[in-house]
């Protein structure tokens, strides 16, 4: 009886694992409503990262979902800029502003099949046989009064190195 139990319970856990993980990961890509939302899903393996006095960098091995890498409460309207450095491999990625009210602005967006020919080609990646890249710029917007977030969205089997750096608000760490 026992045993039937634990399995049960086994065969239960299970299926709510999978359950809850449909929807989420790389089908949040396009979905403003889960981005918007202060909920982070994600999938992430192999990953590097520093993050320290408003700059941020990772190389990730694999990444699908989404996650909030920045916040900042800001008191007053006000304009600040972003400073990227991303080299994408494989997959799609954007990082994403939310304003206090929930609205979503992508930032900076690249999709190493759809942008190959207008991003920087460097050169072969040698680990995986395939090419990198890169795309590097500084884009300006305004923060509304109250809390503001960024997130990185990677759609499936994406990888990517990054660097940000940013004068306001706080960098956390991709999957913590």
């Amino acid at each position: 009886m026992k045993q039937k139990h634990f399995l049960l319970t086994a065969l239960f856990a299970s299926a709510l694992s999978l359950a809850g993980c449909s929807g989420l990961g790389a089908n949040a890509y396009n979905n403003e409503r889960s981005i918007a939302s202060d909920m982070n899903s994600y999938n992430l393996n192999n990953i590097t990262q520093t993050s320290d006095d408003g700059t941020f960098s990772a190389q990730v091995g694999n990444m699908e979902g989404m996650d909030t890498i920045w916040t900042y409460d800001a008191e007053n309207e006000t304009s600040t800029e972003l400073s990227y450095d991303i080299t994408l491999y494989s997959g799609k990625l954007k990082l994403t502003l939310i304003s206090p009210d929930k609205k979503v602005t992508t930032l900076v967006e690249l999709d190493s099949e759809k942008d190959a020919e207008y991003l920087s080609a460097s050169a072969q990646d040698s680990s995986a046989g395939t090419s990198a890249y890169s795309a590097s710029d500084t884009v300006s917007f305004s923060l509304e009064p109250g809390e503001n977030r960024i997130k990185v969205v990677a759609g499936e089997d994406t990888r990517f190195d990054m660097n940000l750096s940013m004068p306001e608000g706080e960098f956390g760490e991709l999957g913590f």
